[in-house]
């Protein structure tokens, strides 16, 4: 836990029975790493615990109001959230979560939410089961991972409740968010100097002025492994095909649509790349003759087609020994026979393989599960589990 010592951390606490388990989480921070601790609390959290013990185990007032004794102290949501190198939401109820996903900000907590970088806020979750499966909190929790937010998982066990027996939604072990804390803080040095270019999304290969072919991709991947590099420390430049999805992050974001597009901005950037990681659904094959809107009448029986350039196989080629170059592929049978090959053909140093009949993989979904192929006999299966965990796995991996 040697990343932690020391570090600043903003603590929001909100409504939950989970909050009497913050108390010795602050405690930990405080006495054992050396933190400092300011926290915040929402009059919510105020019914469960008075500021008074947090005050006690922090040696600081705890801030629960825009306002203090009548007086506005308008920058003090901006003043916190800069001063902290991470913001902790402990327990985080499902209505914290809602109204970030809204981006509603009605009160200190919210609006100090709303004011931070989402890589530095971790929202630790502890609910009722039934709230934790309800639809549409599980939508919001998808918004927040989407955006760049990270989330400790609660756990299963005992409810506060005793007739409703066990389920997930516990606030998650004080050893697990400590250890998440920590590893925040590991993770944000591991790509520090390094340069970082990533492919997203799909392309279009338009076929006239108004159809394409095309492909199922969402780009969530791509945009999940463009924040993680920026989180891990890196300049992040992510080529993004086009998508529904707008990324949110401080890196660069050049769009494209088609595959020479993508090609050409891609190649501009391949020399100054430390590592390049190819995530974006790239079409093999585009018409041969784009026209103007064909009408319905003049449809033709066959459209001639070629094969866009392979842009994976020319970095390969140019590749130099300091830069780390990984593919993705996406294969229904033979996958990791056939990636291996790829690997082998387009000089990688990893391949991602995804299978998209595998229930809640590849394809349109916000959890992925992979195998991750490397040289000299590399191999890493990994669960399903949200693009954006397991981008930060990708990443780690390269760092490592």
């Amino acid at each position: 836990m040697e990343a932690l010592k020391g570090k600043k951390i903003l603590v929001g606490i909100t409504g939950g029975i989970a909050v009497y388990k913050t108390a010795s989480l602050i405690r930990r921070l405080t006495y054992d790493y050396d933190c400092e601790v300011q926290v915040v609390m929402t009059d919510h959290a105020q019914e469960f615990m008075t500021p008074l013990t947090f005050e006690t185990f922090t040696d600081r007032p705890v801030l629960t109001s825009m306002w203090e004794s009548g007086q506005k102290i308008s920058t003090r949501h901006i003043d916190c959230v800069s001063w902290a190198d991470m913001l902790l939401i402990v327990p985080a109820t499902a209505n914290i979560v809602g109204k970030t996903a809204a981006g509603i900000s009605d009160d200190l907590l919210s609006t100090m939410i709303l004011a931070s970088e989402p890589e530095k806020c971790y929202f630790a979750l502890a609910m009722n089961t039934r709230m934790y499966q309800n639809p549409f909190f599980q939508k919001n929790r998808e918004a927040l991972l989407a955006a760049g937010y990270s989330i400790i998982e609660p756990e299963t066990g005992p409810l506060a409740s005793r007739k409703e027996g066990e389920g997930k939604g516990r606030l998650a072990d004080e050893k697990i968010i400590l250890q998440a804390i920590n590893d925040y803080f590991v993770f944000r040095k591991k790509l520090k100097g390094k340069k970082v270019l990533i492919s997203g999304g799909p392309t279009r290969e338009f076929i006239d002025d108004i159809r394409f072919i095309s492909n199922p991709s969402t780009g969530k991947m791509g945009i999940a492994l463009a924040q993680a590099a920026f989180q891990a420390g890196a300049s992040v430049t992510l080529v993004l095909g086009p998508t529904q999805i707008s990324p949110s992050g401080a890196f660069e974001t050049v769009r494209v649509n088609t595959a020479e597009e993508m090609y050409k901005e891609l190649l501009s950037c391949f020399d100054t790349a430390d590592i390049v990681i190819m995530a974006a659904a790239i079409e093999d094959i585009k018409p041969e003759k784009r026209s103007g809107k064909i009408k319905k009448r003049a449809i033709p029986n066959e459209i001639q087609l070629s094969k866009t350039q392979d842009i994976l196989k020319e970095m390969g080629k140019r590749k130099k020994d300091y830069q780390r170059l990984v593919g993705f592929s996406v294969e229904t049978e033979h996958e990791e026979a056939s990636s291996l090959q790829k690997l082998k053909e387009k000089n990688l140093d990893f391949i991602i393989v995804n299978n998209p009949l595998k229930k809640g993989a590849a394809f349109g979904h916000d959890t992925n599960q992979c195998v991750i192929l490397g040289k000299e006999g590399f191999r890493l299966e990994t669960p399903l589990m949200s693009k954006q965990e397991l981008a930060k796995k990708i990443i780690s991996l390269l760092a490592d």
